[in-house]
């Protein structure tokens, strides 16, 4: 096995315990799933996405209204490298601030307003 098929092994594991750590974060709050998507893993409530982790980063979804929050904290939004080696930014999604993740009550607070931002994206497609 080489080195850079062993660290995106890691990489995978780490993902996965972080996105497990969130779920159990979120249980008070409701039922969340996992599902590999595009290399990061998608947070799902209802089978909606309205999270993703993504490089040992927690990203919720956003919409006009909740970026500001997210763009108050100076949080980047969730960007990725295209096959042409080109950086491509979901605007979409924006980093959940660390004040949020290493407090439960907040978090819950936030994936509620991720899950309602989802939910808007979801009756406008």
């Amino acid at each position: 096995m080489t080195t850079s098929s062993k660290r995106r092994r890691q990489s995978r594991r780490i993902q996965g315990f972080l996105a497990d750590h969130y779920i159990e974060a979120l249980a008070e709050w409701a039922e969340v799933t996992r599902t590999p998507l595009f290399g990061a893993i998608a947070l799902r409530r209802n089978d909606l996405v309205f999270g993703m982790n993504w490089k040992g980063r927690l990203y919720f979804k956003t919409d006009e209204e909740a970026v500001q929050e997210y763009d108050a904290a100076h949080s980047s939004k969730l960007t990725y490298t295209t096959n042409e080696g080109k950086p491509q930014a979901l605007k979409s999604y924006a980093e959940v601030p660390p004040v949020v993740t290493e407090d439960e009550e907040k978090l819950r607070e936030w994936a509620e307003i991720a899950y309602q931002a989802a939910l808007k994206g979801a009756v406008r497609s």
